[in-house]
């Protein structure tokens, strides 16, 4: 592979410069631009257009999973590879569902990442080995009977990050100028989270989000 262009999202510096400094003294990879939060890196893969963008779940304002089918629609041809700590399956599924190409965990090996890489330059879906077990087990489990379902995933895309601004404390105008949207649209969104989930109140909210697992705090 020649000339791999790479943009890194994640919000601790050092991690991320870290990661910078690894890709780097690989001849064939040039990293492109750095972000700190998952809006910035939705601008940089816009104006870039990476070949690889390796992006961070937990991160401010929006979660990198907020941003994954923008990318996917601004960039079609740029691979997201989520890097993180999480090893829960719901993130897995919805990274995956939105138009990631990978999942990786922060404590895989440079192999592994390196591994990643190649795959999905060849437009493969990467899971590594530690994900894959984690969808194993998730497998056996849908096997076994369970066909549960979230509420929260009745919600539309834009409510989903409605509601991770809600539960990381953002009022209307707030969520507002992040989203880039009026205050009355924010409000309408509101009403159906409310009446989607069956919640009357924003405690009630963070409380079902918690129970879920679905949203960073």
């Amino acid at each position: 592979m020649k000339g791999i262009t790479i943009v890194v999202a994640d919000d601790h510096c050092l991690f991320r410069q870290g990661l910078v400094e690894l890709l780097s003294k690989r001849q064939d990879v040039r990293v492109l631009g750095q972000a700190g939060d998952s809006r910035e890196a939705l601008d940089l893969v816009k104006s870039l257009k990476p070949d690889i963008v390796f992006l961070d779940i937990q991160m401010p304002r929006l979660s990198g999973l907020s941003v994954i089918s923008e990318m996917v629609k601004t960039s079609p041809d740029t691979r997201i590879l989520i890097l993180s700590m999480y090893d829960k399956g719901s993130y897995v599924a919805s990274a995956l569902s939105q138009g990631a190409s990978g999942y990786l965990l922060k404590d895989d090996s440079a192999d592994t990442l390196f591994e990643a890489m190649e795959e999905v330059m060849r437009d493969r879906v990467y899971l590594s080995e530690s994900v894959n077990q984690l969808v194993i087990r998730g497998f056996s489990e849908v096997a076994r009977g369970s066909n549960y379902m979230s509420p929260i995933d009745t919600l539309s895309p834009r409510e989903k990050e409605v509601l991770q601004l809600i539960v990381e404390g953002g009022s209307s105008k707030s969520i507002a100028s992040t989203l880039c949207i009026s205050i009355k649209t924010v409000e309408h969104h509101r009403a159906n989270i409310m009446s989607k989930l069956s919640c009357n109140n924003v405690r009630e909210l963070i409380l079902l989000a918690a129970k879920e697992g679905l949203f960073l705090t």
